[in-house]
């Protein structure tokens, strides 16, 4: 079964059948644990550089993004990572890197006012634009001609490739994005999340922003949107440190129990991945949303950003004591 479940894994992108075969498969069982198992792949130390900050995989290449500046490249093979460039062409921390679906570009931003997009060739990554962001960047995401970030004080800019930025959103605190088709979500430091309507600069309230704990607010670390569905992660304060709304009626649809203060997040076609302050990895099903597997780091180090490859068959973490770790899923 798990092997029948994986080739369909890998037709699924392609074949609207190999969807429905899927599901066919998963009914009616009690529990999905069985047809997942991750295992670590490799591990690369890069405490010389920092905090590994950023994350993200295009085809076989793995790019990582340091406070020191430094962005490395990487191709996995085995048990190893193997480095096969790595730039300093920022001068501070690089808080971003995002590649959008086509693959030829990577974007960077960081803490020291620039954004750069890089050329991915077949042997080195070069920079081609080096733009001017005015401030410090954080958490950039991308469209193909606008790029959204948080600056450093309040509010999220938005910034023309052609030149331009204006400011929104600036009575609130945001602690991360996502942009998906025009639409650009917040998760903001009072716990609220909006969506924020590109086009017409309209904006929604997902979430009030209301709850508190120990005095304090509980902030939205990390926030992904996929598939007709948000996906919001921060503290346990009431049970479920991962609450699922609907993209279309904003209505919520679900959570996970989690006690986890969730850092990182990823969400494939059938997983979510969380990823913790004390440096554990839980593996949910999206479909049946209950905990599948632990995934254990060896450090308590913070997880700060992680990544799906294109084939969802490979998760990268990146930690706070500089670590970056590989997980293939069999």
């Amino acid at each position: 079964m798990k092997d029948i479940k994986k080739g369909l894994r890998e037709l699924k992108k392609s074949s609207p059948l190999a969807v429905e075969i899927l599901k066919v498969l998963s009914e009616g069982r009690d529990s999905s644990a069985e047809f997942w198992n991750h295992q670590e792949l490799a591990q690369a130390d890069c405490s010389a550089n920092g905090e590994v900050l950023s994350i993200t995989c295009s085809k076989d290449k793995i790019f990582s993004g340091h406070s020191d500046g430094t962005i490395k490249v990487w191709t996995g093979r085995g048990s190893i990572l193997h480095l096969i460039q790595e730039l300093r062409e920022h001068t501070k921390a690089v808080t971003s890197l995002v590649v959008l679906q086509s693959g030829e570009r990577l974007y960077s931003g960081s803490l020291d006012r620039t954004a750069r997009i890089w050329s991915i060739g077949n042997e080195a990554l070069h920079c081609v634009q080096v733009h001017d962001m005015k401030d410090q960047v954080h958490n950039l995401v991308v469209a193909n001609s606008i790029s959204c970030f948080i600056p450093q004080g309040a509010g999220v800019k938005v910034h023309s490739w052609n030149g331009g930025s204006k400011l929104l959103n600036a009575n609130k605190y945001v602690k991360c994005l996502s942009l998906v088709q025009g639409k650009l979500y917040c998760g903001c430091h009072d716990s609220s999340i909006q969506e924020i309507d590109l086009a017409t600069g309209t904006f929604v309230t997902i979430q009030n922003g209301t709850r508190k704990l120990l005095g304090k607010a509980n902030p939205i670390h990390s926030l992904q949107v996929c598939n007709g569905m948000i996906y919001s992660g921060s503290s346990a304060l009431d049970g479920a440190a991962v609450k699922i709304w609907s993209a279309s009626n904003y209505g919520l649809v679900g959570s996970l129990p989690t006690a986890l203060e969730v850092r990182a997040m990823a969400v494939s076609s059938d997983l979510i991945y969380l990823g913790s302050k004390a440096g554990t990895v839980e593996i949910w099903d999206q479909k049946r949303q209950n905990r599948i597997e632990i995934l254990q780091t060896g450090s308590d180090s913070r997880i700060l950003c992680m990544a799906l490859d294109g084939n969802e068959e490979m998760l990268v973490i990146g930690t706070s004591d500089g670590r970056i770790q590989a997980w293939g899923l069999s």
